[in-house]
């Protein structure tokens, strides 16, 4: 009899001992916080489950922490459930959790530590607390299955790298309460679409290698087309829907500017080429620029080494300094009838231009203009000039006629700076309407 008892309780031991080796319980450790809560971890045997369930309490008390490195390199873990208990997640808590694909932080938690989900490949399904005021230097890092992200209202931080790598995020929303953005903290992500509602500029941070040359504040959003346009538009023209190209990233070598995109099945009209859009495409030998675009940013079309030919409307009023400097192998341009103001640096380097003609009502001509322009052989300046900056077309080995639309005397008037035209050996005179003008 003694021995049959025996039996009966090494076979319902053994049971109660497997029942609890598959529990999620048996997979966690638990500690005793000085506030009598507790922390919980993985334990040694949790590192085949592909599921865990927090409890929201252990021995009658709640269970609110994950402590530093709590779950790290659980590399079969597929989802986890945190209870509403949960106040903080601690630094690289689930880090290199390789096959982590969904986590919903409750709002309860309003602490998450540095690494606590960098490199967690597969997390996908991700939603964050509405508690958390900072995310802290690392925290997503190489999450490279994310492809949106909405940081809730009351973060006012973003650390360094918060994001970065995370080369699948789509989209982002920025509320209007973040202050502050670490370094590269959305660097190497492919962003297509960004939604800024705070105030900093975005120009300071490292938002996307591919964008990252654009400032805007106030509600700014970003989008992508299928030609390989980026656009923004902000709040401050949104009623009006109004915005401009701030990159491109096709691969053709002949485009065509529009002057409007769709986003959120609106029209969006283009008015504008904002600084660096088109920096070193070297891929366009071709551009016409719609009419209707009025301004084109400084250095938009910077060392675009193969481009050859530009078309730019009347509608353009301003073009910035650089915007065509380094451009190689640009032979002609036309510079529209409507500009003022001849930017520094603005055909500097354009050492295939071969003839230039200044279009009148333009008053000045900047530094360095068409400084190196090393084919260049004539150059035509209006009688509406008033002033010719310094090195305006210096080192132009090649130049040897100057054309000036008005008199002698009117010549004679314009301010023009020292070494206006420093190294130009082959040039003696100003032809003018009536007569030449030694220099």
């Amino acid at each position: 009899m003694k021995k049959k008892l025996l039996v009966a309780f090494i076979f319902l031991f053994s049971m109660l001992f497997f029942v609890s080796c598959n529990s999620d319980d048996y997979a966690l450790e638990f500690e005793q916080l000085s506030d009598e809560t507790y922390s919980v971890r993985a334990s040694s045997k949790s590192k085949s489950l592909k599921k865990i369930v927090i409890p929201e309490t252990y021995n009658d008390k709640k269970v609110t922490s994950i402590p530093d490195f709590g779950f790290y390199n659980c590399v079969n873990l597929v989802t986890i459930e945190l209870p509403s208990s949960i106040l903080s997640i601690g630094k690289s808590a689930f880090s290199y959790s390789h096959n982590l694909e969904s986590i919903h932080i409750p709002n309860s938690v309003n602490s998450i530590g540095e690494d606590a989900f960098s490199y967690c490949y597969k997390l996908s399904d991700l939603s964050i607390s509405n508690s958390i005021t900072s995310i802290k230097a690392n925290t997503f890092y190489y999450c490279s299955s994310l492809t949106n992200v909405k940081i809730p209202k009351g973060v006012v931080n973003i650390g360094e790298y918060a994001f970065s790598n995370c080369s699948n995020l789509l989209s982002i929303s920025i509320p209007s309460t973040v202050k502050n953005i670490g370094k590269d903290a959305f660097n190497g992500c492919d962003i297509y679409e960004v939604y800024n509602f705070s105030s900093i500029r975005l120009s300071d941070y490292n938002i996307n290698p591919g964008i990252s040359h654009y400032s805007f504040t106030d509600a700014s959003v970003i989008v992508y087309d299928k030609n390989g346009f980026v656009y923004a538009y902000t709040s401050a023209t949104r009623e009006e829907y109004v915005g401009c190209i701030i990159r491109y990233k096709g691969n053709e070598s002949h485009i065509t500017i529009p002057t409007t995109f769709k986003w959120n099945n609106k029209d969006v009209i283009v008015n504008s080429i904002y600084s660096k859009a088109f920096k070193y495409c070297n891929t366009l030998k071709s551009v016409t620029i719609s009419n209707g675009i009025t301004s084109i940013g400084s250095s938009a079309f910077e060392c675009c080494t193969y481009l050859a030919n530009i078309v730019i409307p009347n509608s353009v009023t301003d073009i910035e300094f650089g915007a065509f400097f380094g451009c190689s192998s640009l032979t002609s341009i036309s510079i529209p009838n409507n500009i003022k103001f001849i930017n520094n640096s603005l055909f500097g380097s354009c050492s295939s231009l071969t003839s230039v003609v200044i279009p009148k009502g333009v008053l000045t001509i900047g530094s360095y203009t068409f400084e190196n322009c090393s084919s260049l052989t004539s150059i035509t300046i209006p009688d509406t000039v008033s002033n010719i900056s310094a090195y305006a077309v210096s080192r132009c080995n090649m130049l040897t006629t100057i054309n000036f639309t008005g008199t002698i005397e009117k010549w004679k008037k314009i301010a023009k700076a020292y070494y206006w035209n420093f190294g130009l050996d082959k040039v003696k005179v100003v032809h003018c309407i009536d007569g030449d003008v030694e220099i």
